[in-house]
């Protein structure tokens, strides 16, 4: 194996570039890079996370973030659970009736 590294490495030091590169060669390929980058990740939004992290090394808009998920956490928990209690309150009725008046069978 060494044998062939020294033996590349000769042929490639023996190697020379003969012909020139176009002029704006550089700059073309800098430029494809470019458009593809902004294609993949627009710059908005590598901005708008830039802007989130910085935000988010203070601990006063941690804390808010934190309050108002659980307040909201906490408004869908109470609406799930009205919702819930209602349909317990409305099936306890229809039991309640049925025990009463056998005969029942359709909600009043």
């Amino acid at each position: 194996m060494k044998n062939e590294n020294e033996k590349l490495a000769k042929v490639l030091d023996k190697w020379r570039v003969s012909e020139s590169l176009p002029t704006e060669f550089k700059a073309s390929v800098w430029r494809r890079i470019e458009r593809r980058d902004a294609a993949i990740w627009p710059k908005s939004i590598d901005a708008a996370i830039e802007s989130v992290r910085q935000l988010l090394k203070r601990p006063i808009p941690v804390v808010a973030f934190l309050i108002i998920s659980m307040l909201v956490g906490a408004g869908f928990g109470g609406i799930h659970a009205s919702v819930d209690s209602k349909r317990a309150s409305v099936s306890m009725s229809e039991n309640y009736l049925k025990m009463i008046d056998p005969s029942r069978h359709t909600r009043p």
